[in-house]
């Protein structure tokens, strides 16, 4: 799969965009096949294996946990600029946007009001940096007075997201279901480090997701923004308009009122935690709504989804149902293949999905897959099926090929499947999938060679020494060609055939020379 990159702008259900990044959208609709395990073909040739639908786990939230919301405001000076095809500047988009979203909150839900960037000039660093104000502390809410207090909000400082961070993670209740949303149009000015801030959120206080709701905000920022939401199980958006900036802040509140979770739990054969990227897409598409990492339990809006783990093959999860009011757990028990060489040394194999008959890339060591059936492939020896099944490990012992000189000196050889196939020419230690091979040397060629599991087959060639030109015939009496001085042999019968001599049986015999004097 190698590693995915995507940096584009896409509609979340049809009204606002997302920022996706570590995975390249193809754009095109998927096969429509929902049979578990079975194999799917991406337009640009990725493979994705079908979830197996027993993995998928839902359990009903508590419908009496306290919701929380806090509504964070980017008061920079850039916030008076107006996005592209806009008549509103971003601050005027986003008082209206909050102002229209406070009006739908229940009334038993609390709510915190903050802003930064509103106080201090930008060119004042060091108060600019600090400029951060808990207008409303966490309390029932009140739309009409937190409405009128940014009424008279002039933006003209700068983005403390760090340190407003800091500010926030002691104020998230122990107790409760928390959302924090921050309505910004860039990342960090100051010198701080919010992506390393916002970790704390999903393993400190309580159950708080960062959820960043982004005004136009360019590309270079959007990878800082993206992993603020990631870290802390929330979601990134970015907005050009007001109703796409409206839709991006709502679902946040939903997903937050709704208590609806989705964690994707990958691990690997040995039970560790394995991390990776997630994908949500809408429905039997291949572009992304938004990217989540795997264990992070982060709140979305309910509703049908693909999903598509970063997995080897990727993993799609068609269709899924993410259920209103409940954490949907997914978990995925990823198997293994342990390829083993007689000394320990390491190799390298490449990787062939039977199913889709595509390769999957060269590995090493051990190498860790999705149940499915594979085909291993290595100096072009290839393995039957391996079956890789949930949470276990499949052994792959190879076994080894080495072809000496008769003076114990590495030689070079050509190698033969039992088909007659020519493996290719191979010197030192060739690993090779266990099996019967032929070798080639000089034209000589070997009887079976069987090559084991976990051991290496040496064959140390005998010789035939002569000063003038010579021909051999092999054990059939094939004229293998005309030699001159010392030629290295399979060891086996040979006939000597020298110009104005009556032919010469030989028999050639390992680290042996055959002196024709």
């Amino acid at each position: 799969m190698g590693r995915f990159r995507i940096n584009i702008l896409l509609f979340l259900l049809g009204v606002f965009y997302f920022s996706a990044a570590g995975f390249q959208a193809a754009g095109s609709e998927l096969q429509a096949n929902k049979e578990p395990w079975s194999v799917y073909m991406f337009s640009d040739g990725r493979i994705a294996h079908h979830g197996n639908p027993d993995g998928v786990e839902r359990i009903q939230s508590d419908g009496t946990t306290q919701i929380n919301l806090f509504f964070v405001l980017d008061a920079s000076i850039s916030m008076k600029k107006k996005p592209s095809g806009s008549k509103l500047t971003k601050i005027e988009m986003a008082k209206q946007v909050i102002s229209q979203v406070l009006t739908n909150i229940p009334a038993s839900v609390q709510c915190s009001f903050w802003i930064f960037g509103h106080r201090s000039p930008e060119k004042s660093k060091a108060e600019a940096c600090e400029d951060i104000e808990e207008v409303f502390p966490l309390q029932p809410i009140d739309a009409a007075e937190m409405s009128q207090k940014m009424e008279n909000v002039n933006p003209i400082g700068g983005s403390p997201l760090a340190r407003c961070l800091q500010k926030l993670k002691s104020k998230c209740p122990i107790e409760g279901n928390t959302g924090i949303i921050l309505i910004v149009d860039g990342g960090e000015s100051c010198s701080g480090d919010p992506c390393a801030e916002s970790k704390v959120f999903k393993s400190g206080r309580g159950r708080c997701s960062l959820h960043i709701a982004g005004i136009d905000v360019d590309e270079r920022e959007q990878e800082q923004l993206t992993c603020i939401a990631q870290n802390s199980g929330g979601m990134f958006s970015n907005a050009l308009l007001e109703d796409q900036l409206f839709s991006a802040v709502s679902n946040a509140v939903n997903a937050t009122l709704n208590l609806t979770t989705l964690m994707v739990k990958t691990t690997t054969y040995d039970g560790k935690m394995k991390g990776g990227n997630i994908y949500l897409c809408q429905p039997f598409s291949e572009e992304p709504i938004f990217t989540m990492r795997t264990w992070t339990n982060i709140a979305i809006p309910d509703g049908l989804y693909d999903l598509i783990v970063e997995t080897t093959p990727l993993t799609l999860f068609q269709n899924l149902e993410i259920n209103a009011g409940y954490d949907n757990i997914i978990n995925i028990n990823i198997g293994a293949i342990r390829v083993q060489t007689p000394q320990g040394q390491s190799a390298k194999v490449t990787v062939r999905d039977v199913v889709a008959n595509k390769p999957l890339g060269e590995y090493e060591g051990i190498l860790e897959f999705i149940p499915g059936a594979y085909e291993l492939e290595i100096n072009n020896s290839k393995s039957a099926g391996i079956e890789v099944k949930e949470g276990k490990a499949a052994d792959m012992n190879l076994g080894a090929l080495q072809v000496m000189a008769h003076d114990q000196s590495s030689m070079e050889a050509e190698v033969f499947s039992m088909a007659g196939m020519s493996l290719g020419v191979k010197s030192g230690v060739v690993f090779l999938i266990p099996g019967s091979y032929k070798i080639s040397i000089n034209s000589s060629k070997s009887g079976i060679v069987q090559v084991e599991p976990g051991k290496t087959t040496r064959i140390v060639l005998g010789a035939v020494n002569y000063r003038k030109s010579y021909d051999i015939l092999d054990y059939e009496g094939v004229n293998m060609g005309q030699f001159k001085g010392m030629v290295e042999l399979i060891p086996g019968n040979y006939t000597v055939v020298i110009p104005g001599q009556a032919p010469k049986q030989i028999a050639v015999e390992s680290g042996n020379t055959i002196n024709l004097e």
